[in-house]
């Protein structure tokens, strides 16, 4: 296997794919490849853990996956971080929703998981993205943990900002006191919501002063590659 080619299983065969290009964007690093019949198959990585491949039928506008293959890091097919950046498995397997969840709960944490969701909206349907990362904020409602709570809804405030049910949550007079610290992208969400913190600034990161502190983070998190 040649260093721009990859390998996913696919209904029992093992199919070859040519690496087209990489998008790195945010936590995420997503490889493009192409089979014999230039179907393209996108496979997600989250952290340089591999989650899953899919075969598209068309990408939604500003769905995840478009802003990461415009406004994410594009390398070519032969650059090293290709290969360098993510651990590989061959071949590349696919994994259904209800298994990439429960994959995922077993590296990484909730809210992790909950953000990791909102990759594939534009191969599973929203509600269904939307009705998992609510019962993860029920979940820390119900068990008193409310900032962990709020971390939850920043996160459908994103992925889903003119939802009623969303809308009503964040005008809870509960939350009202961390709202401020999320308007004023205060430095203490550094450690008590690193991956909002580092979302906003890729967001700010054309001004020169949000850029920085963007670098410093990834420099404290040891990401260089990012």
């Amino acid at each position: 296997m040649s260093q721009q080619t990859i390998q996913i299983s696919k209904k029992n065969q093992i199919i070859e794919l040519r690496i087209t290009q990489m998008a790195i964007y945010l936590q995420s690093k997503i490889i493009e490849a192409m089979d014999n019949e230039k179907h393209i198959y996108y496979l997600f990585f989250y952290k340089n853990h591999y989650l899953t491949y899919v075969k598209p039928s068309k990408l939604k506008r500003k769905s995840f996956i478009s802003e990461a293959l415009t406004k994410g890091l594009i390398l070519p097919p032969n650059h090293p971080l290709v290969f360098s950046s993510i651990t590989l498995e061959h071949p590349f397997k696919k994994y259904s929703f209800q298994q990439l969840i429960k994959k995922a709960e077993n590296l990484f944490t909730p809210q992790e998981v909950a953000f990791l969701t909102t990759f594939f909206e534009s191969f599973i349907s929203k509600k269904t993205i939307f009705s998992y990362i609510q019962t993860i904020f029920y979940d820390y409602r119900r068990n008193g943990k409310m900032f962990s709570s709020y971390r939850i809804l920043r996160i459908l405030m994103d992925f889903c900002p003119n939802e009623s049910w969303v809308k009503g949550i964040a005008s809870d007079l509960n939350f009202i006191k961390y709202s401020k610290l999320y308007d004023q992208l205060a430095d203490v969400l550094i450690d008590k919501d690193p991956l909002y913190f580092e979302n906003r600034l890729f967001q700010l990161k054309e001004n020169k002063q949000e850029y920085q502190r963007l670098e410093q983070l990834l420099k404290h998190q040891s990401r260089w590659m990012d």
